[in-house]
Order: structure tokens, then C-alpha cells, then sequence
């Protein structure tokens, strides 16, 4: 069976996913894997969290580590157009630690090729649709990770600790309070805004920046916040 077909929605029949309350028990149509799933296809097709990501984490290990730039923004914009990436999934809670490591990493000269892979490893453990099933979105859950990376933080290091969780918090409050339903560009977009500004304020790194982006992927969202999002290309008039 061709895989990716579809990059919106069911990856095997690009149908509408309905959403779950409780979890149903799922058998991955590629690998074979079995796993609780809150998503359901119509037609019966699963496609478990590794396999939803595998094409596009491959992708982004090999740009990264080729990469000489110090714009997360850029770097994110361009993976996220790729035909590797799904509109939606767990790819972009690694691509978020992935860009920000990377982008440090090139501005600082600190750091190696192996923290940009632990960033990219720790971000694929956070499965898909964790923003509404566990209250934490993976984008920025992965500028947590970045931190963590950079700092070398662990549970034993109180301000590197510190340091991560606040990045953490920081990005999922901004994520939080730009509302409607999940969009994973919009909050990889919002999360890396908050990330920079955080590694400027707290740890005196100044990343490059793009002017906020205009996003190109409403007609791939079926749920797209339109005027109500920050990067729709033509935002909502205020009022008086």
C-alpha cells in the first residue's frame, strides 16, 4: 500500500477523523502496531504515531544537521512546507526542539550533532492530539525540551530545571491564549516566537528572526481559526 498519500485528515482515505472521549484500541495498517487510540477513520484505518512521523523525522534529522542557519522560523516554515510533513501530527513536536536546538547551536557554536538528535528523539515521544488529550501541546512541550538540551538540565539541576519547565509553561500559555482548535502550524509557529524571546531574555542568545508569518495552509485545514488565528494572511479588523 503507497504511504502518505495523504497529508490531511486519514493518511490511507484522507477522510475526516472523528475525535474520541475515551480511547478505542487501534492496529496500525502499515506496521501492524496496536495502540489506544483517541482518533477513529470512518472506513477503519489506523496509522500509529510512528509511522505518522517516520518519513518527515527523517527528513528533519537530515536538514537540521546540514543546516548552518540561526532562524528557527525559517527553518520551521520551509520543513513544515515540505511534502513530508502532515498538516497536522505528532512530526512537529519534534520539528519545535529540532529548529531551536539547531538555530542555537549555529548562533553560539555550543553544542554538537548528537544534541540536535536528542531533541528530535525526546520531541517524538509526544504522541499526537496530546494539546486535548492531555493538556499539553507537543509544540511547546518541544521548546521545554530545547531548553532542557541547552542548559543540560536534568531533575537534579535546579536551575536548568527551573529554566525548562518556565519555557515550558511560557509556551503553553501563549498557545492557550491564542484559543480556538488545534492547528500545529500556528502553535509550532507561536511556540518558537516565545522560545526565542525566552533564550534572548534568559540566556542572553539573540536568534535570528523572521517578520510573524503569513500562513498558506488554510486550504489544508479543514478546521482553520481563519480570521481568529495570528497568521491568517489577512488578519481580522479590531474594533473601535
Amino acid at each position: 500500500m503507497e504511504k502518505g498519500k495523504f497529508k490531511e485528515e486519514c493518511m490511507v482515505c484522507g477522510s475526516v477523523l472523528e475525535y474520541l472521549d475515551t480511547p478505542v484500541s487501534a492496529r496500525c495498517i502499515y506496521c501492524g502496531r496496536e495502540e489506544q487510540s483517541y482518533f477513529r477513520c470512518p472506513h477503519g484505518h489506523f496509522v500509529c504515531n510512528h509511522c505518522h512521523a517516520n518519513e518527515a523525522v527523517i527528513k528533519i534529522t537530515q536538514y537540521c544537521l546540514a543546516s548552518s542557519s540561526a532562524n528557527p522560523s525559517a527553518m520551521l516554515e520551509e520543513l513544515m512546507a515540505d511534502e513530508t510533513m502532515a498538516m497536522h501530527g505528532p512530526e512537529h513536536h519534534a520539528l519545535v526542539p529540532a529548529v531551536l536546538v539547531t538555530a542555537y547551536r549555529n548562533k553560539t557554536g555550543n553544542l554538537g550533532e548528537q544534541a540536535i538528535i536528542e531533541a528530535i528523539q525526546r520531541g517524538s515521544k509526544v504522541p499526537g492530539g496530546f494539546c486535548g488529550i492531555y493538556g499539553a501541546c507537543g509544540a511547546g512541550i518541544g521548546a521545554g525540551i530545547a531548553v532542557s538540551i541547552i542548559t543540560g538540565s536534568t531533575p537534579l539541576k535546579a536551575e536548568p530545571r527551573a529554566l525548562s519547565n518556565r519555557m515550558t509553561g511560557e509556551a503553553l500559555l501563549a498557545i492557550a491564549a491564542q484559543g480556538g482548535i488545534r492547528c500545529c502550524k500556528a502553535s509550532s509557529r507561536l511556540a518558537l516566537e516565545v522560545a526565542a524571546q525566552f533564550l534572548q531574555d534568559r540566556l542572553n542568545c539573540r536568534l535570528d528572526r523572521n517578520d510573524t508569518p503569513r500562513c498558506a495552509y488554510m486550504n489544508r485545514n479543514a478546521q482553520c481559526n481563519l480570521t481568529e488565528c495570528r497568521y491568517f494572511p489577512v488578519r481580522k479588523a479590531r474594533k473601535a
